[in-house]
């Protein structure tokens, strides 16, 4: 089996004695460490060095991101005309994993964030000169992590065994929840569907009956037999031709990802519709969201 392959993103001068102690801790936790400097690269010939590291970023499965003093080297073509803002490489390997969806863990040295509170609450200040950093655009590519919506969380370090024990309790919650929705799989509980469950999905979402089925990939007739529901707008009431109910196979997966199914019953206005959908999850054996 493959070992999880962990990219890890940071200058080099001033994080080297860093950067070896990870690359070792990575390989004795069993997974593979991404590091230009121990390799696990494919340096492609025909582009420049840094495009090479990003596509790396984008086959590895994890993402590490230290933040130290240095702001990095531009990236390939990152510098236009006169201006001095540029995207470092550092800067290009976050967003190419942000970009990709890997699991990102950011760690940025605690002197780092303390001044970032500084220049915050003096931007446009040129006569500031900051001891721990040097290049204020470090600043702007924290905020700019602080601002995604998700996958942003940042840990201030001041020693590497602060990163080593963050970086083991967040691997253990990722194998936990990979073994527990494995189990639940395994056990065979599923999501239960019946004919209306399928109509308040598709209308919670707008999609037709043609273009849901294309999603799940399954013939457009078949979806009509399975959604035999009449939708009554002037008197906004759903009347349904009572199904057996049926686990859901093929459906599962867009299902879970597309509709939490509790949230959504939660925000149904009309109380005909909540009354409907309470009488065909009885069919079920389900219990009654409260």
């Amino acid at each position: 089996m493959a070992a999880p392959s962990i990219f890890v993103s940071s200058t080099f001068v001033d994080l080297q004695h860093l950067r070896e102690h990870l690359e070792k801790f990575i390989a004795n936790f069993g997974y593979t460490p991404i590091m230009f400097e121990f390799g696990g690269i494919g340096f492609d010939y025909e582009k420049p060095i840094d495009v090479s590291c990003y596509d790396e970023v984008e086959q590895s499965d994890m993402f590490i991101l230290v933040i130290g003093g240095r702001y990095g080297s531009p990236a390939t073509d990152a510098v236009k005309g006169k201006s001095k803002t540029y995207l470092s490489i550092t800067r290009k390997e976050y967003e190419a994993a942000i970009n990709s969806g890997k699991p990102v863990f950011t760690f940025v040295e605690a002197s780092v964030l303390n001044e970032r509170r500084t220049y915050n609450k003096n931007k446009g200040n040129q006569t500031i000169v900051y001891a721990s950093v040097d290049d204020t655009q470090i600043f702007d590519f924290i905020d700019d992590i602080y601002g995604k919506k998700k996958n942003n969380f940042i840990k201030s370090f001041s020693s590497l065994d602060e990163i080593t024990a963050e970086l083991r309790s967040q691997w253990a919650g990722i194998v936990k929840r990979a073994v527990n929705a494995k189990t639940s799989l395994d056990s065979g509980e599923r999501i239960r569907l019946n004919s209306f469950k399928l109509f308040f999905y598709r209308h919670r979402r707008g999609m037709s009956q043609r273009e849901i089925s294309r999603e799940l990939n399954i013939p457009v007739n078949e979806f009509q037999k399975l959604e035999r529901v009449r939708f009554n707008k002037k008197k906004s009431t759903v009347t349904t031709t009572p199904i057996s109910p049926f686990v859901i196979g093929l459906c599962f997966g867009i299902w879970k990802k597309h509709c939490k199914c509790r949230e959504n019953w939660r925000q149904v206005s009309s109380m005909t519709l909540q009354q409907c959908l309470w009488s065909s999850m009885q069919t079920t054996g389900e219990r009654k969201p409260g």
